[in-house]
């Protein structure tokens, strides 16, 4: 099979199981001819004689130290960024919309080696990872923060909801000290009754959402979702 072939074979694998994965939305990856470049071989066939950019360049590459492409990328004059590859290819379009390019790239990287240990990394719309992730060769879902730590108390075969364990690790991270922490069952869905220290307990639906007025922590057995 031809360089081609492979490039676009791989290509159509990623778009294919990008579409179709589970997601609370789905999100869409734009992405063109695999292509390998070296982030400071481009940067430097920018610049003129004297080392400043020559012309009217809409896109500056930022490089990593190893002559890679850094994740994040930017157009100089609307300002909008984008994800890319290592050796430069786009992964998500230019937008206003977009907080990190992590996800997109370490999934772009799993899909293109084959190499599914761990898991298969879900992007939220806004690009961050997904609370619920699923890895495929245990059969373990795991919960994850925006940034892509793992809340280890909450990852495993019995895991069915992540909204709560996210919640509960914000809370437990969190430098205020009277921050309200959510009750979450071992599988990760909220527990039917919620209490905040000092301020009382109350009945909550399956996202964790108030139902009921709020009783004294000692009247709690009153509640109607007891």
């Amino acid at each position: 099979m031809g360089a081609l072939s492979q490039n676009t074979a791989i290509l159509l694998a990623i778009t294919i199981c990008w579409a179709l994965t589970v997601c609370d939305a789905v999100v869409s990856i734009p992405a063109g001819p695999l292509k390998s470049r070296n982030c400071t071989e481009h940067l430097n066939s920018l610049k003129d004689s004297s080392g400043k950019i020559a012309g009217d360049e809409t896109w500056i590459p930022k490089c990593d130290a190893d002559g890679t492409y850094a994740d994040t990328q930017m157009k100089r004059k609307s300002g909008l960024k984008f994800c890319v590859s290592k050796d430069g290819n786009i992964l998500v379009a230019p937008q206003r919309s977009l907080s990190a390019c992590d996800c997109p790239r370490k999934r772009f990287e799993k899909f293109q080696t084959g190499n599914f240990d761990g898991y298969i990394h879900r992007c939220d719309t806004d690009f961050t990872y997904a609370v619920l992730q699923f890895n495929p060769l245990t059969n373990a879902t795991l919960c994850l923060m925006k940034e892509g730590d793992v809340i280890e108390a909450y990852s495993g075969p019995q895991i069915v909801a992540c909204k709560c364990p996210r919640t509960w690790y914000e809370a437990k991270t969190s430098p205020l000290p009277d921050r309200y922490t959510p009750q979450c069952h071992p599988d990760g869905t909220f527990k039917l009754i919620q209490c905040h220290r000092g301020r009382g307990c109350w009945c909550a639906n399956s996202e964790g959402e108030q139902i009921s007025k709020i009783l004294p922590e000692t009247q709690a057995d009153r509640l109607p979702c007891q």
